[in-house]
């Protein structure tokens, strides 16, 4: 895959997926059941695009009553730490290319996967072309998250400036109504869950994450491991030492498409 995902697939990334899928398993089941009553019926077949360890795969599976979900990742690694079930299975794929090596599926599920990716208008087109008559392609991406205090701030700001130098986007879910008309997807429904989240849940994820992508070579290049250092010890500390007047103020962009007929 040519995009790089800079949270990498080590150990230490994938217990970063697994608070995650935590966090933001409340938000994410809700808006599955939305799609669900959308679509009027469970679908024969579910994906789930950027899989992981398949901690969304599961609650996809779960939530949509598919006969069959498959997760697609490129990570080795990831899909051979996940655990399936009944009617739940894994394959490794780079998901920016099509076709998939499944049948059209009924429902596309996609959460945090857009923002890494560089040929976005492309890759919404393209996914949609995998789905089944009257299927829809579900998404869940960043809009807006503010910290309540600078340690958080200063994270965003060099997660952000990171990104934009790989030609990425950390806030893609502002950029979802303007991707999908350049596509020339059907949007079925747009709409912004705002959620706040617990300042010392963020800061582990994002303590976990400083470990991976301080190595960049455009983080390395543009702030010195002084500087690295002080934040990731400051991370550490609000993620031991939680305090309810730390927050994050999290916009999340839910959209649903379907393939101009």
């Amino acid at each position: 895959m040519s995009n790089p995902y800079t949270f990498g697939d080590s150990e230490r990334a994938e217990n970063r997926l697994w608070q995650l899928a935590e966090l933001y398993a409340p938000s994410s089941r809700a808006f599955l059941e939305s799609v669900r009553a959308l679509l009027g019926r469970a679908p024969s077949l579910a994906c789930d695009l950027g899989c992981g360890p398949g901690y969304t795969t599961r609650l996809v599976h779960e939530v949509s009553g598919a006969a069959e979900t498959l997760g697609l990742d490129a990570s080795e690694r990831f899909l051979g730490h996940a655990a399936g079930g009944v009617g739940v299975r894994f394959s490794v794929h780079d998901v920016t290319r099509t076709p998939f090596p499944c049948p059209p599926a009924g429902l596309i599920y996609v959460r945090f996967l857009l923002t890494h990716l560089t040929e976005r208008p492309r890759v919404l087109r393209d996914w949609t072309a995998q789905l089944a008559p009257g299927g829809l392609l579900a998404l869940e991406e960043l809009d807006t998250m503010i910290g309540s205090v600078p340690a958080l701030r200063r994270y965003y700001s060099i997660v952000e400036a990171m990104q934009r130098a790989h030609g990425q986007d950390l806030h893609v879910g502002r950029a979802l109504p303007a991707l999908a008309r350049e596509a020339g997807v059907e949007v079925v429904r747009d709409q912004v869950a705002r959620m706040t989240l617990p300042g010392h849940r963020m800061a582990m994820l994002h303590y976990l994450n400083i470990q991976t992508w301080r190595s960049d070579a455009f983080v390395s290049s543009h702030y010195s491991a002084v500087q690295l250092d002080a934040l990731e010890a400051e991370l550490r500390e609000l993620a031991e030492r939680p305090d309810p007047a730390v927050s994050v103020d999290y916009h999340m962009r839910q959209m649903v498409l379907a393939a101009r007929a």
